[in-house]
């Protein structure tokens, strides 16, 4: 189990995808846009199944700024 929460100060964005190994295996999104005033953020908690030696990673989809 794992879990993600990007955040963007106000006017930027991301759009993330959690994958698993490799660039075909999504497991995941995250949002957060742009044209806010405030801080914008997503969270999500996952459950998969891994086997040792797997990686599980972030991968920007659109050009982002993530703040933490």
């Amino acid at each position: 189990m794992f879990f993600a929460t990007p955040t963007a100060q106000a006017g930027d964005a991301f759009h993330t995808t959690i994958l698993n190994n490799l660039l075909t295996e999504e497991i995941g999104l995250l949002f957060g846009n742009n044209g806010q005033t405030e801080w914008s953020n997503d969270s999500t908690t996952i459950v998969v199944q891994l086997v040792a030696g797997d990686d599980v990673w972030l991968a920007c989809n659109m050009p982002s700024t993530i703040t933490g």
